[in-house]
């Protein structure tokens, strides 16, 4: 038996039954009174029993008689025994027949008898494929875990103030540290304290861009230094500052390399022949005018050439326009400038003949002749891309999120996007649902909404999610009327929207800005005050209509519930009257009562109809 034992509410119990089983019959029912005796077991425990123990006549056993509550008797008796002094128990159990399975088992008591509770009810269900889908779940996270921990470049993740909330191995082990040594510590123990004064003036700059590219000396445990190149950039959670993302890699020895380069032609070769970099060496053309107009291969090594899908006998003595017929003209440029100049440069850019990112380091090896370093950046350019995209969206409709509202609307507030709308909704009574239907569907109408609103607005019209339940459109060079007709689109797009469940509303304010004289805090103010005038009116009415159509639909499951609710709601509007409650607190007592059981709403109906 596996240990996994906790209590939950006996509510809770029944409808995650229903929602995690797709047929009622897979769950086996048995109900025993305090002599531990059988009363009731459903036609799915029947069989599964009498197959499984080969027993045909159930009621009045003892519970124990059956082997699969024998597992541990000490233990099913404590939860019988808990059941009944009013605690819901879960607990999963191994078992093995002819094969090993696994079961979730829970105890709990509803009927009461002379004012105690007199039985206790049993469910039982095959949870085997489950309960081994959720280890090999763990077993997958666990090896991404080690993926991330293995990878071959060291990984650091900073707070806002600098401080180390995590790094991998590779870090470690490039700098001799364990890692409950460095979290929580902050950075700048690490780095050569002549750089102190560069890295908190960069780690600002760093904030206030979200990326950044530098190197560092980092100080090894033993003393030495180790120097690290660092791309970072930062993650938000909603629009603030949630933790920094930084690739560091040693290049110590890289930096060496390029020193032995410029200090000798025979080094130059072997680092040029053995480096796990691209480098390639090339030769400038100019035209009658001095101005770089081509470059020509003289020597690529083997990295380089792989890198690029290129043969040395295919490059040598050619042009780049001849090799590379795609070779954008602000490559001749910048390496005309470095051939020239002495000027060493770095970029990173993509290349379109390949379809990749490259960060290239370029210098002159001698007047007219240039060298590029190049390594493949293009994975880590997608990461970077993706963490940017997750900074400006809304992860559950893909629209804007507030961050990025906030700072378009800046860009666009000026006299030339004037007229200037603003379209502001809310979704009427999005908690009613959440808290009735589940957040599944709640969620499922926020992106029903926002495509809804997608699809009515123009190709220009940014649109965000500002928070649980608003939405904002900004449509620049639109004045009111036009707006209008957009918001006309909207609400019909809306309208579209079926669901067999919940009334769907949202309340929109509009509001139109001339010019720059008008205060941007007043327009938005006044679109704000035009949609919560018109939620005053429209919440109401859909919450009323939301919980009429809750009521409705639980009641055309099982009438039983309809004249159960209806005398519940009349006892506890007698009860109020009885204490002398007022007019208003007795009929906020009748509708709980009326709506006591609302949580039934999730339950099958042939559950609800079951005897």
């Amino acid at each position: 038996m596996l240990d996994e034992n906790h209590n939950v509410n006996n509510r809770s119990i029944k409808i995650k039954y229903i929602q995690t089983s797709s047929n009622a019959e897979e769950i086996y029912f048995i109900k025993i009174n305090r002599n531990y005796e059988i009363i009731e077991l459903n036609q799915s425990a029947s069989i599964f029993f009498e197959n499984a123990f080969k027993v045909s006549n159930f009621i009045k056993m003892n519970i124990f008689n059956l082997s699969f509550f024998n597992y541990k008797k000490e233990r099913v008796k404590e939860n019988i025994e808990n059941s009944l002094c009013g605690k819901s128990i879960s607990e999963i159990v191994e078992i093995e027949f002819n094969e090993k399975k696994y079961y979730e088992v829970i105890y709990f008591s509803h009927d009461v008898n002379n004012f105690r509770l007199a039985s206790t009810t049993i469910l039982v269900k095959d949870i085997t494929v489950n309960y081994l889908n959720e280890i090999s779940l763990k077993l997958n996270e666990e090896r991404l875990n080690q993926l991330f921990q293995r990878a071959p470049l060291g990984y650091q993740s900073l707070n806002s103030n600098g401080f180390i909330n995590d790094v991998n191995e590779m870090w470690l082990n490039t700098l001799g540290y364990q890692k409950e040594e460095v979290i929580g510590t902050w950075i700048g123990n690490y780095i050569d304290p002549d750089q102190i004064s560069f890295l908190k003036s960069n780690f600002v700059k760093f904030k206030e861009k979200g990326k950044i590219h530098a190197e560092y000396n980092f100080k090894h445990k033993d003393g030495h230094f180790v120097t690290m190149s660092l791309d970072g950039r930062i993650s938000y959670k909603g629009d603030q500052f949630e933790r920094t993302h930084c690739i560091v890699n040693d290049i110590t020895e890289h930096l060496k390399f390029q020193n032995q380069i410029i200090e000798s032609e025979e080094k130059y070769r072997l680092l040029f022949s053995e480096m796990n970099q691209g480098i390639a060496h090339y030769k400038i053309i100019l035209n009658e005018d001095g101005i770089p107009i081509d470059y020509i291969f003289t020597d690529a090594n083997d990295y380089f050439l792989k890198m690029f899908d290129l043969s040395k006998e295919s490059i040598i003595g050619k042009r780049a326009t001849e090799v590379m017929p795609k070779v954008e003209k602000y490559w001749i440029d910048v390496f005309g400038k470095v051939a020239l100049t002495g000027v060493s440069c770095n970029y990173d850019n993509y290349f379109e003949q390949t379809g990749r990112y490259y960060s290239t380091h370029s210098y002159m090896t001698k007047p007219g002749f240039f060298a590029v370093i190049a390594r493949d950046i293009t994975e880590s350019k997608k990461a970077e891309e993706n963490i940017l995209y997750l900074s400006y969206h809304d992860q559950l409709t893909g629209l804007y999120n507030r961050r990025f509202y906030d700072e378009e609307l800046k860009r666009l507030d000026t006299q030339r996007n004037f007229p200037i709308t603003l379209i502001m909704g809310d979704i009427n009574g999005l908690k009613l649902i959440n808290d009735s239907f589940g957040h599944p569907i709640g969620d499922e109408l926020i992106r029903n909404i926002a495509n809804a609103i997608t699809s009515a607005c123009r190709e220009d019209d940014i649109i965000a999610r500002l928070g649980g339940d608003e939405f904002i459109v900004i449509l620049p060079h639109t004045d009111q009327s036009s707006a209008e007709n957009v918001l006309k689109r909207i609400k019909n797009k809306i309208n579209e929207i079926r669901s067999e469940f919940i009334q769907i509303s949202v309340s929109f304010g509009c509001s139109t800005k001339n010019s720059s004289e008008e205060s941007t805090t007043v327009w938005i103010k006044r679109t704000e005050d035009e949609m919560y005038k018109n939620k005053v009116y429209e919440s109401h009415s859909m919450r009323s209509r939301t919980i009429d159509l809750i009521m409705k639909t639980l009641f055309e499951k099982n009438s039983r519930e309809m004249l159960h609710s209806t005398r519940v709601s009349e006892i506890c509007g007698k009860l109020a009257t009885y204490i002398g409650l007022s007019s208003e607190e007795i009929n906020k007592i009748k509708l709980t009562g009326l709506m006591h059981d609302i949580g039934k709403i999730g339950i099958d109906e042939k559950i609800l109809n079951s005897n």
